[in-house]
Formats: structure tokens, sequence, C-alpha cells
């Protein structure tokens, strides 16, 4: 990362403290969040780690299986907790959630990630266009259940007031995500 995106980074997030400690670097999920995609305003944040997930996860859930995509989520479970009570606390306090955290979205939409092999199985998608296809669909659902906050993730992003309710309500999501996913399979 050059000298000129790192300081719209740094200012993106506000921070206090220095922009390459390892919690900027997990709660920004390697700097993904805080990426300039178009101009120098649009950042590719929430939107773009929600897309981009299963695919990170795609060959996680296509060599080691399931239970080591879960495996992957959890540490980065903790890892990003501890990341988002860092930023929180040195970094963005004026800020419960910055546009350039995105390491909720990840956990969120990796949640949401599991159904992959099942929709891949179900539906009989072996063609890499039609597996990227179903990481995409995966993707756009979890993000329309992060937005919308459906109950109760709407009443832990109101209610909590702990960092790990940035994390929790997208938990929430990816969980709404999976049961509809799964009822669709089921229907269909």
């Amino acid at each position: 990362m050059n000298a000129v995106s790192l300081k719209r980074a740094q200012k993106s997030l506000r921070l206090s403290h220095s922009p390459r400690h390892p919690a900027v670097f997990l709660a920004t999920c390697a700097w993904i969040g805080p990426l300039p995609v178009v101009g120098r305003s649009t950042h590719l944040g929430s939107f773009g780690m929600s897309l981009l997930t299963p695919f990170l996860l795609w060959p996680v859930l296509t060599q080691f299986g399931i239970t080591a995509a879960l495996l992957v989520l959890v540490v980065v479970n903790f890892l990003g907790t501890w990341a988002l009570q860092w930023v929180e606390k040195d970094g963005i306090p004026e800020d419960h959630d910055a546009r350039a955290v995105v390491v909720d979205e990840f956990l969120g939409a990796g949640l949401a990630s599991l159904m992959l092999p099942y929709l891949w199985a179900h539906f009989h998608l072996s063609s890499l266009p039609e597996m990227a296809s179903a990481a995409l669909i995966v993707g756009l659902v979890f993000r329309i259940f992060d937005i919308t906050k459906l109950p109760p993730a709407n009443w832990v992003d109101i209610s909590w007031h702990h960092p790990y309710s940035v994390i929790a309500d997208d938990l929430i999501a990816g969980l709404q995500t999976m049961l509809v996913l799964g009822a669709f399979c089921l229907i269909i």
C-alpha cells in the first residue's frame, strides 16, 4: 500500500495511533475496507466485503470443508473482537461502526458462505461460473439482511453498546441468510 492510499485510509478511520497497528489491519480485513474504488470518496467498504467474502472462503470450503471454514471464522471472530475493542478505544472513538471497518461483514458473510457447499450440491453446480454465481448470490442476500437489520439484529445494533455488537448484528444477518437460503433449497 503506497503512502497516499495509507493516508486516505488513516483519514477514513480517523486514527489517533499508527494505521499499521495489527488491530487496524484486522478490523479493516487487511486494508480491504478503506481501499478506494472510484475516485477518492468511494471505498470498497461493507458492500465490497459482503460480496468478496464468499470468494475468500471458497478455497477453504472446497479444499478443507465446512469445519475448517468455521474454524477460520471462530479465530477471526476472537481476533476481530480484540481489534474492534482497540479501534474503538484508540482509533475511532467518535464512530461506533466506521465504514472502513469490515471485519464484521467478513464474519457475517462468512457465516452465510457456509451454505455454499450445500447450494452447490443441491443445485448440481459444478462449473466455475455456476459456483461463482451462487457465491455472489450468498453475498447479495447477506448484504440485504445486513442493511435491513431485521429483528433481532436491529435490537442488538441499537441496544448493545459494546464493540461486539458491531459483529453480532452481522452474525445474525448471516444466520438469517442461511435460514432463507436453506428454506429456498427445501422449497425448490
